[in-house]
């Protein structure tokens, strides 16, 4: 009966990995035509640098997801993790010691907003909404509201440097999911999530810590959310007080088209790794057939909504 499940998984999975590739291809393919410079190795290693922050940011609230729960203020705690590593870094002090120091910072943040959801029961909602303008308001406060800028180059490499043809940001995108897939596929605090996630009084009755598994999901989330302010530090070239605002609608979307159920208990580390190259490719081919930026946001509100619409079409068709 167990092989059985887990072939029938494996099934489902499959079926929406195939989906998403179809959607790339068509994609690929539409903007290609719109466009003959997209299909170039140069764009794709474009897309691909452009998808790693919100795909660190998107598999961090997918996690989140996962376990039913929601972090508004990813952005916000991005913006803060940058802000710790560019005052540490642009008064001499070593590399090592500002990254460190931002992602210590990234998950005490998400920590603080774990302990909150798990001790107090305000909804996650409002209380990561609430939080978003605590550390937004901290970013400013510690920055003057002006940007950090004289960064060594120690930390713009991360911005500007290639192993081989790959950027180091789609490097170290590339190595934090590998590092999340074994985690939530072949520990137990992985499978820990995913059970409290589909029904916690079930997973309370069945031994597991609820409240440590939620504060464990913020954390992470946290920790994700800082090393996309490293990266995008090093992109920029400086830390912007703004820095971050609205990514927490970029990483809901890449976890939303990447197939995580928004009810939680079901997703996929590979689901959201094509979701954040989906919406990458829709950021980047917008752009090059000539459509504005205020359209990319009316594109991802739109994806948002077919997301959610297909999750819940799907789920009254198993029901």
């Amino acid at each position: 009966m167990k092989e059985k499940s887990k072939r029938l998984a494996f099934i489902k999975n499959a079926s929406q990995y195939y989906g998403l590739i179809i959607i790339l291809i068509l994609m690929f393919a539409g903007f290609s035509i719109a466009n003959k410079n997209f299909f170039t190795l140069d764009n794709l290693i474009a897309i691909l640098k452009q998808s790693s922050i919100y795909g660190v940011i998107g598999l961090g609230m997918g996690i989140l997801i996962i376990n039913h729960f929601y972090d508004l203020s990813v952005g916000a705690i991005l913006g803060m993790s940058g802000a710790v590593l560019a005052m540490i870094t642009s008064s001499g002090l070593p590399v090592v010691l500002g990254v460190m120091a931002a992602l210590v910072v990234g998950t005490i943040l998400g920590t603080l907003n774990g302990i909150g959801v798990a001790f107090t029961g305000i909804p996650a909602f409002i209380l990561t909404m609430a939080t978003t303008q605590v550390f937004r308001g901290l970013v400013y406060i510690i920055t003057g509201g002006m940007p950090i800028s004289g960064l060594p180059d120690s930390l713009l490499y991360f911005g500007k440097g290639y192993v081989g043809i790959l950027p180091i940001a789609v490097v170290v995108m590339i190595i934090v999911y590998i590092i999340s897939y074994i985690f939530m596929n072949y520990t137990e605090t992985g499978r820990n999530i995913f059970a409290t996630g589909g029904n916690s009084v079930a997973a309370r009755y069945s031994g597991i810590n609820v409240k440590w598994t939620v504060i464990l999901t913020f954390a992470i989330s946290g920790f994700l959310a800082a090393i996309g302010g490293i990266l995008l530090v090093a992109k920029l070239q400086s830390a912007q007080p703004a820095m971050g605002n609205s990514y927490e609608m970029d990483a809901i979307a890449a976890a939303a088209i990447g197939g995580v159920s928004l009810d939680g208990g079901e997703g996929s580390v590979l689901g959201m790794f094509l979701g954040a190259i989906i919406l990458g490719v829709i950021n980047n081919g917008m752009v090059m057939v000539g459509f504005d930026s205020y359209w990319q946001m009316v594109a991802k509100g739109v994806i948002i909504i077919l997301a959610v619409g297909i999750d819940v079409y799907r789920k009254k068709l198993q029901s």
